[in-house]
């Protein structure tokens, strides 16, 4: 039961880095089709981005189910 929960949190926290990581591909995109980019506004939308990714691989490594230990006996 606390798994299913830890479980769900995990997955709740997990669509929600995939939808901010898809606003800041967007907001990325737009900043692009200006005319004058921002560089300081991209590097910044840039390192969210990235942060979003890493912290959404970590959440996916908890989710992934782990291989039974083999036993030695």
């Amino acid at each position: 039961m606390i798994v299913e929960r830890k479980t769900l949190k995990l997955r709740e926290r997990m669509k929600k880095l995939t939808d901010r990581k898809a606003q800041i591909e967007r907001r990325i995109v737009e900043e692009m089709r200006r005319p004058m980019p921002d560089s300081v506004r991209l590097a910044t939308l840039k390192r969210l981005r990235l942060r979003m990714k890493d912290e959404a691989a970590a959440i996916g490594r908890q989710l992934r189910p782990r291989p039974s230990q083999p036993s030695f006996s």
